[in-house]
């Protein structure tokens, strides 16, 4: 979205959630149990009653989550003025279900939302209008883009690196100072590459974060290929920051992950506060830039391409953020040049502009648009799956 009016773009829709004493949650499957998780960390802060509504009828009779299901019948008597829905389905019942709640007399940006808004943006404005409080979905940080695989499609762009970038600790931790200045709370913190354990420093990183800043951080993530082996003081300093490992399974096409993975899998769950995710995929999004005529879109359609790609992380680089890490890899592989209007200032933001911060985190940005955005077919709108980790030769 395009800034017009700096600072005040949210102020409109910043109370919609004041007033609510009950979430319903519509749809019980991954997404609504994901929100439920997401709600119920909150609830410090938030203090809403929560609800499931379901079509499946077993769930109706058992419950989920230890809260009761009830049939999408009630969405006619529920109340209104205190209650709200957000709809978590796929993208072919997520129409059918708003449509569902619209024809009960919910109002969509009311007391309506699909699950993506309400975690990338409706949340952030609620904390900021009602509670005080800069809240940030998800950040992701790179200490360096070196990497010891070379993947067709990389979301890093690692095939197009002409020159890999590893940053000082010195630098790193100043761009988490400054983040946190302006920052009350963190949903997801990531630390990736490249592959990260490659980072030489990694043990020091990890460990001034999770002190001066871990209780900002609701979940401390890192990911990893799984080609290297962790040491047991690594290890050791994830487990004292109940970090959450995201373990990509590569095994298909890379030996070394398939020497090793098993390895590294069993190591971290030694550990018992490491929570360790083994994602396991046979195919991804390609996001090779080769693949898009840079200029396909006019200035028209580049903001409504950005706009209903819904990336959800922000990238802390330089003391400023970027509203979308692909685009930040592409400007340091030099797929394209580096605007300064793409990223946000943080020495900027005080007290009294912090707003901005917070549409900046719901993606309003000064063009409106990315200069990567002319490269990228987005998220939402990539139908271009390929192989996961097939390794290729050469750089480009």
């Amino acid at each position: 979205m395009k800034w017009t009016n700096p600072g005040h773009e949210l102020d409109k829709i910043g109370h919609l959630l004041k007033e609510k004493e009950n979430v319903y949650i519509y749809g019980a499957g991954k997404w609504g149990e994901h929100i439920c998780n997401t709600i119920i960390h909150l609830l410090t802060w938030l203090k809403w009653q929560i609800t499931f509504i379901d079509f499946d009828e077993k769930k109706q009779l058992s419950g989920i989550m230890g809260l009761s299901v009830l049939s999408p019948e009630v969405l006619d008597t529920l109340d209104k003025t205190k209650s709200f829905v957000v709809v978590c389905a796929d993208e072919e019942n997520l129409p059918i279900m708003m449509k569902n709640a619209e024809n009960a007399g919910f109002v969509q940006m009311q007391n309506l939302f699909d699950y993506w808004s309400l975690l990338s943006a409706d949340l952030s404005v609620h904390f900021f209008y009602n509670l005080d409080t800069v809240y940030i979905y998800s950040v992701n940080m790179t200490p360096s883009t070196v990497c010891n695989l070379n993947c067709k499609g990389c979301s890093a762009l690692i095939p197009y690196m002409k020159k890999h970038i590893t940053y000082d600790l010195d630098t790193l931790c100043e761009n988490v100072d400054i983040f946190f200045e302006k920052v009350d709370l963190v949903w997801h913190f990531y630390v990736g590459g490249g592959e990260i354990l490659l980072y030489p420093k990694l043990v020091e990183l990890i460990e001034y974060i999770g002190e001066k800043y871990g209780n900002k951080i609701i979940s401390y993530e890192l990911v990893m290929n799984g080609t290297i082996i962790p040491d047991d003081n690594l290890c050791s300093v994830f487990n004292k920051y109940k970090m959450r490992i995201y373990l990509s399974d590569y095994t298909k096409n890379v030996p070394l992950a398939k020497k090793n993975i098993e390895k590294v899998f069993t190591k971290l769950r030694q550990f018992k506060d490491i929570d360790v995710v083994r994602k396991c995929a046979e195919r991804w999004w390609d996001f090779s830039p080769d693949l898009y005529n840079e200029n396909k879109y006019s200035e028209e359609e580049l903001i409504k391409h950005y706009t209903s790609c819904n990336n959800w992380c922000l990238t802390l680089v330089n003391k400023t953020i970027s509203s979308c890490t692909l685009a930040d890899f592409a400007v340091k592989a030099g797929v394209v040049e580096y605007r300064k209007e793409d990223y946000l200032d943080l020495s900027k933001i005080n007290f009294h502009n912090r707003s901005e911060l917070v549409e900046f985190s719901c993606r309003f940005i000064n063009r409106g648009y990315l200069e990567f955005c002319k490269r990228c077919v987005g998220l939402r709108n990539n139908h271009n799956y390929i192989e996961s980790a097939v390794q290729i030769l050469h750089n480009k």
